[in-house]
């Protein structure tokens, strides 16, 4: 009969076939397994499943006796590969075929009983695995850090009260008595342009500690809305309506005013630190990241829209999450994935490089501080926006920028033609406030209108944050005394380094 035609009849496929596999019964499937871990064959019978063609004359129906396959190639010190790879300390026993001729001379016995002559189990052929002892959760933080107002009051005296802390955008005081509020891990806090420039203050009157401003922004002097004491360009205390009540003496008088916070300017970024006397701005940032933030920043526009709200997690895990771009094709697989080039892989590392994160743990320094805030840059699809023209954007790649601003901003950009920062603002323990400000590269025309750009373009990335709120809401609910630590992997460097360094300044742990 001519090829091609008639009956046409399936052969049956070996056994051990990958591609049959779905057809296999759950003894051959447990056969291949053995194989793969150099165990001997059984002897198994071979059922044809019934929608399968039958075989030809002449071909096995049994999967007969087969001589056993040696438990893999030797190394060193007669343990096999399976037995370095799954940590066992007794070597396994080897099968072996007889054959005639032996394996041959330096010949080491292969799969099937072949020889693989001239191969040796030596370096360059075995790869040499180094076990290390080494705990791997040691640095990570426990569930109850993420739970406890303990852990709250700790991070509140030592590390927002301490450390220089964003508020907000020089944009939004431009004009004279302009301000706008903020909390700083539940400090109120006032930043107000005066007529010696843009300050801060703690927002309490320090009669009856009224809050000074009581709207989020806004345009006006620095007057308690409770008893009317007014306050000049540096805080001090300049009127009080029917003093003569009060019976305050002129050095008590001197001595009143508002408590005045320090402030830093980066070019369009605000700082500002609660402590009396706080650390250098340059020992928190390092020249090269606050150069960075500085070129970054001049090229923002000066309209912005802004949103705050309220969700029920931990901040420090939203700070986790954004360094974590392993779960963008997983949390985000139709709103932030399909903008980058290729899904997320593993990179893969060459064992001669040490693991940066066995490095740190098996140091045991506290990293530096400077070392927690850093850019990062990813590829995306190339495009252009119809409003690419109408701004003067910052950098010309096609790439996702990252600026993480530690202890709680991620400053980022597409294209650098509009950016987002956020800020996780703790309120308890499992409640944060998420800031939100939005604003496009500077704007060649001011006459252009981008309200509507803003919205859309808000609207979008509230998308993306309600998909990460919905897995972070869940592990927040999952976290107690039964959790184990969490486990990082080597490309989690940054937040290993950033829960040794917590460990250390905030918990005030040593290693």
């Amino acid at each position: 009969m001519p090829a091609g035609e008639g009956r046409r009849v399936r052969r049956y496929p070996h056994p051990l076939h990958p591609w049959r596999a779905d057809q296999l019964r759950p003894d051959l499937l447990r056969l291949r397994r053995e194989q793969r871990r150099g165990l001997p064959y059984r002897r198994l019978r071979f059922h044809r499943p019934a929608n399968h063609a039958r075989p030809r004359r002449g071909h096995r129906r049994l999967c007969t006796h087969r001589p056993a396959l040696p438990a893999g190639r030797l190394r060193e010190g007669g343990r096999s590969c399976g037995d370095q790879l799954r940590g066992d300390d007794r070597p396994r026993r080897q099968y072996r075929r007889r054959r005639r001729g032996g394996h041959g001379r330096g010949g080491v016995q292969g799969r099937g009983g072949r020889t693989d002559r001239g191969r040796q189990s030596g370096p360059g052929y075995f790869q040499q695995v180094k076990v290390v002892d080494v705990d791997m959760t040691r640095h990570a933080l426990d569930a109850a850090h993420y739970t406890e107002p303990q852990t709250l009051a700790l991070e509140r005296e030592r590390l927002f009260g301490r450390l220089w802390i964003f508020v907000g955008f020089s944009s939004m005081v431009r004009e004279r008595n302009q301000f706008f509020t903020r909390k700083i891990a539940g400090v109120p806090v006032v930043v107000q342009r005066t007529e010696s420039g843009i300050r801060a203050f703690l927002n309490q009157c320090p009669h009856r500690l009224s809050a000074i401003q009581t709207e989020c922004t806004g345009q006006r002097p620095l007057v308690c809305p409770y008893h009317a004491w007014s306050f000049g360009a540096e805080g001090q205390l300049q009127g009080i309506p029917n003093s003569s009540l009060y019976q305050f003496s002129a050095e008590e008088r001197a001595r009143i005013g508002l408590r005045k916070l320090h402030l830093e300017e980066v070019e369009q970024l605000l700082f500002v630190n609660l402590a009396d006397d706080p650390l250098p701005l340059r020992e928190q940032f390092d020249d090269g990241f606050l150069e960075t933030l500085r070129e970054v920043s001049s090229h923002l526009d000066t309209r912005l829209i802004y949103s705050c709200h309220k969700v029920r997690y931990n901040w420090k895990l939203n700070m986790e999450n954004v360094k974590d771009y392993n779960h963008v094709p997983f949390v985000h697989p139709k709103t932030f994935l399909p903008v980058m080039t290729a899904p997320v892989r593993g990179l893969a590392r060459e064992a001669a490089v040490p693991s940066e994160v066995l490095r740190l743990l098996q140091e045991g320094e506290t990293p530096e501080l400077r070392s927690l805030s850093f850019p990062t840059k990813a590829p995306i699809q190339p495009y252009k926006s119809w409003f690419s023209d109408l701004c003067e954007g910052y950098g010309d790649e096609h790439a996702y920028y990252n600026w993480f601003i530690y202890p709680n901003v991620n400053f980022c950009s597409v294209r650098g033609e509009h950016f987002l920062l956020q800020q996780y603002d703790p309120v308890a323990p499992g409640e944060t406030d998420y800031h939100l400000w939005m604003m496009t590269a500077r704007r060649k025309d001011p006459k252009t209108d981008f309200s509507a750009l803003l919205s859309t373009l808000i609207r979008g990335e509230r998308n993306v944050i309600g998909e990460d709120t919905l897995v972070l809401e869940r592990l927040q609910e999952g976290l107690g005394a039964h959790s184990p630590p969490f486990m990082h992997g080597d490309y989690e460097v940054q937040l290993v380094r950033q829960h040794l360094w917590y460990r250390a300044q905030v918990l005030g742990e040593r290693a």
